[in-house]
C-alpha cells in the first residue's frame, strides 16, 4: 500500500476513532495515576530519609552528651586530686 493512502487513512479514522475509544481520556486519566502514584513515592522516600536522618541525629546527640559527661567527669577527678 501506498504510505501516503495509509495516512490519510489514518488521519480520517482518527477523529472516529477518539470520538468511539476515547482514548486521549483514557491516556490523560493513566498519566495522571501513574503520576499520583510517583507523587506518592516521592513523599514515601522524604519521610524515610527524614526518619533516617532523625536516627542518624539522636546517635550523635547521645555520643556528644556522653562525650560531654566524661569530660566532665574526668575534670572533677583533676579537681580534687589537685586539692588533695
Amino acid at each position: 500500500m501506498d504510505r501516503e493512502f495509509c495516512r490519510e487513512a489514518r488521519a480520517a479514522l482518527l477523529p472516529w476513532m477518539v470520538a468511539h475509544f476515547a482514548w486521549s481520556e483514557r491516556a490523560r486519566a493513566h498519566d495522571h495515576h501513574i503520576d499520583v502514584i510517583r507523587e506518592e513515592g516521592m513523599e514515601e522516600a522524604i519521610k524515610e530519609e527524614a526518619a533516617r536522618q532523625a536516627r542518624q541525629i539522636e546517635l550523635v546527640r547521645g555520643r556528644f552528651n556522653e562525650f560531654m559527661a566524661r569530660t566532665f567527669h574526668e575534670d572533677s577527678i583533676r579537681k580534687l586530686l589537685r586539692e588533695s
